[in-house]
């Protein structure tokens, strides 16, 4: 198809009488169109300058879209269609509004939180806890009621916890009356050494005095130097 961009180098003269250009001389950008002795195409009828009945006629610009057959394909989705731009072949991509809908490929973005910046780019709200691939497992399970729920903004952990007084069990064996705290398994510790009398070894003349252990309210007898 013959463009008038191609043009811009073809010296026409039109006829004595005639008002647009029917004899040509010169070269064009794509070899294929030829403009000696062939009239330019009627696209350019429009941008002649005429001076005088054999005069020159200066065309329109060269179309390096159409030349170069430019495309003008976006790299983003918050890019809008393309525009060639014809003196140099360039394209220029016309940002979407803000807020317009897009998908930024990130997993830990939902989806319906991509939202064009009218910069250009695509951007959603990381959810924290995909990122970080947060499992609520690590609380008290006595008194805990698992699994929690991760807070996306935060990444971290939120539980629904058991009554205050709750009975439970701390799994410790010195303490006593355990119950729930503030999402914790608390006991009383009970003084195991209270009535224990360690006194001396029986028959191991290289043993101390005994001593009694508060972890578990046995004695135990140090080594003599």
């Amino acid at each position: 198809m013959r463009q008038c961009g191609n043009w811009q180098d073809c010296k026409c003269k039109n006829r004595r009488g005639t008002t647009f250009p029917v004899q040509c001389d010169g070269v064009v950008e794509i070899s294929r169109e030829h403009c000696v002795n062939n009239p330019p195409p009627p696209s350019c009828g429009a941008h002649h300058v005429e001076a005088s009945i054999c005069a020159r006629y200066h065309f329109c610009p060269k179309n390096q879209c159409l030349i170069r057959n430019v495309f003008c394909q976006a790299d983003d989705l918050c890019q809008g269609e393309g525009i060639c731009i014809p003196s140099t072949g360039g394209c220029v991509f016309p940002n979407l509004p803000k807020g317009t809908p897009c998908d930024d490929s990130l997993f830990y973005t939902p989806r319906e939180s991509d939202k064009c910046d009218g910069l250009g780019k695509c951007v959603g709200v990381p959810d924290l806890c995909e990122l970080h691939n947060v499992k609520c497992l690590d609380a008290d399970p006595a008194c805990a009621v698992l699994p929690g729920t991760c807070s996306p903004d935060s990444g971290k952990c939120v539980y629904q916890f058991r009554q205050d007084s709750t009975i439970c069990d701390d799994n410790r064996f010195y303490t006593v009356g355990d119950q729930c705290r503030s999402g914790l398994c608390e006991g009383v510790i009970v003084d195991l050494c209270a009535n224990v009398e360690c006194g001396k070894p029986a028959n191991d003349p290289c043993r101390g005095d005994g001593r009694c252990q508060p972890a578990t309210g046995r004695c135990a007898f140090p080594e003599l130097p």
